[in-house]
């Protein structure tokens, strides 16, 4: 657990967030900086007046608690994300790191947008323990898990009993998924029939029998080998079909009633501002871009499927920015885009709200939209 102030900045292109630098971290420190780990965050350190910071490129990229809100979490995805750490304090181990150092909280973990690559990062000097953070990992994982798959239940549940007990490491619990993921797999095994093979008449009674069987037995073992190669090949177009399946589940947005697009009948005049904002997004970019509205609940804007507002263009991240109403007020966040969310031409942190006026000009990568 990092017991320090985490802020996020915008700089153009690129997202960063940043922490404060831990004084004399020694070796963690240079490997972290000097060699860039795959699966670690990107990080350099810079020194301001008030003493260092690291700061993590996360540009792009979406934190896991945010992820899991968003999208459905299953067996796949749970066994994804420890393997993944697993992966890693391997190769601290093997750099000579501290594993101690390696951050598990669920805000600090990070996903691309599509959810296939996790990524982690390492603070020198961490004052947490691995398997203790590990834990509160499985615990967080284990709310989100889809609970009517009582095989991932019931494997996330006999992984967090192994945390607890001793002798517990992360080699025991990367043997348990993968034993898990062969058991997933049925091979069928071909049926052999033993029929003994048919002599052609026209082979010479004199003829040694070795020479008899040559040619047959060869093409029975082609014909075999044949088999078992369509078998696997049928048993991966199985295993990709399963991992292509869309399945949909409920997310914490949709449970709010999200907003509807409404095409707008009624032509609205910017110069006459209402007192209170009403919620509504008026497109500055074309007809391609309906307006739309946002009724006193949280609504993601994104190109992606989770995404309660689509806009379909490839500058639009998948899960962009997000409109919230509290205490009588719209407010935007960025959801770590790609290419930013604008608000009045300034571009927006992630994991911080920024509260929207009547007439703002608010800027989804190049797709702009007023807000009245």
């Amino acid at each position: 657990m990092i017991n320090r102030e985490i802020t996020y900045e915008r700089d153009v292109s690129i997202s960063y967030m940043k922490i404060a630098a831990v004084p004399d971290a020694g070796f963690d420190e240079e490997i972290m900086l000097k060699k860039q780990i795959e699966g670690l965050l990107p990080v350099e350190k810079c020194y301001l007046s008030g003493g260092g910071q690291y700061w993590y490129n996360i540009s792009g990229l979406q934190a896991l608690d945010v992820y899991c809100k968003m999208n459905p979490i299953g067996r796949d995805f749970f066994e994804k994300v420890l393997l993944r750490l697993c992966e890693i304090v391997e190769v601290m181990d093997w750099n000579l790191m501290d594993t101690n150092c390696l951050v598990v909280d669920p805000e600090l973990i990070f996903l691309n947008h599509m959810g296939e690559e996790v990524t982690f990062l390492v603070y020198p000097n961490n004052s947490g323990n691995l398997f203790v953070e590990l834990q509160e990992l499985l615990e967080y994982l284990l709310s989100r898990l889809n609970h009517s798959d009582k095989m991932a239940v019931k494997e996330a549940y006999d992984i967090y009993e192994m945390t607890l007990t001793d002798g517990c490491s992360v080699s025991k619990i990367k043997e348990r998924i993968l034993k898990s993921r062969m058991e997933q797999v049925e091979i069928p095994i071909p049926k052999i029939q033993t029929q003994p093979l048919e002599v052609e008449a026209s082979v010479e009674e004199d003829t040694p029998k070795s020479m008899i069987l040559q040619i047959p037995y060869v093409e029975r073992v082609i014909e075999l080998c044949e088999k078992g190669k369509q078998i696997w090949q049928d048993i991966l177009k199985k295993i990709k079909k399963e991992k292509e399946i869309d399945v949909v589940y409920p997310t914490e947005i949709e449970k709010e009633e999200p907003s509807i697009i409404k095409p707008r009948n009624k032509t609205i005049c910017i110069g006459e501002k209402s007192i209170e904002p009403e919620g509504i997004f008026i497109s500055e970019s074309g007809p391609r871009y309906p307006d739309f509205e946002v009724r006193k609940s949280a609504c993601v804007i994104g190109s992606g499927k989770s995404a309660n507002m689509n806009i379909e263009r490839d500058t639009i991240s998948q899960l962009h920015a997000k409109i919230s109403y509290t205490n009588d007020t719209y407010y935007i966040e960025d959801m770590n885009s790609t290419n930013g969310t604008y608000l009045n031409d300034k571009a927006l942190n992630y994991r911080q709200n920024y509260e929207l006026k009547t007439g703002d000009v608010v800027r989804f990568a190049d797709v702009t939209y007023r807000f009245i």
